[in-house]
């Protein structure tokens, strides 16, 4: 919870960075901050990455977003599947960084779909979290002029599409 407080903190008082950006290295950095997260290692973890163009943005806010997202398809994985996953396809294009995130955990029930970016909200009791990881997710997401869109199932899981601009060096 400290954590994530510090990370809103961080975000709305920092400007955005436009750099040079590994997602291949900011994914996997995800992955290993979380590899000894209760569950992670009964969680698959895959990624797909088609780069048409060379992608500039804020990696710490990345790395933030993304952390945040595997954090949740680790927490709310399903035990009843004998195999649980993630996925991560992502697509960059000169104007564009697309993720999807993909999981076959406990899903969200239809009827919490328009709550889950609440503050302080949480949609099930399955986990000990503050309700914050996905609230900061779309502050962050705002900060950076991009949007997210989210379609999930009970029982069957839960898919996340983000848009972020491409900070190409020539819009800066």
């Amino acid at each position: 919870t400290l954590k994530e407080i510090l990370d809103y903190s961080r975000n709305a008082r920092k400007e955005v960075e436009a750099q040079p950006v590994s997602i291949r290295e900011i994914v996997d950095d995800s992955i290993a901050r979380l590899l000894y997260m209760k569950g992670s290692e009964n969680v698959e973890k895959t990624i797909d990455i088609i780069q048409q163009a060379p992608l500039y943005g804020d990696a710490y806010r990345l790395l933030v977003i993304l952390n945040n997202l595997l954090s949740n398809s680790i927490k709310y994985r399903d035990p009843k599947k004998a195999e649980n996953f993630v996925h991560f396809y992502i697509t960059i294009e000169k104007k564009l960084l697309s993720v999807k995130v993909h999981d076959n955990g406990i899903g969200i029930s239809s009827t919490l779909l328009p709550k889950i970016f609440n503050m302080f909200y949480r949609a099930t009791e399955l986990s000990d979290g503050a309700g914050l990881g996905l609230y900061i997710v779309r502050e962050t997401l705002q900060k950076l002029g991009g949007r997210i869109d989210v379609h999930s199932e009970s029982g069957v899981g839960t898919t996340l599409e983000i848009e972020i601009p491409n900070r190409t060096p020539d819009e800066n």
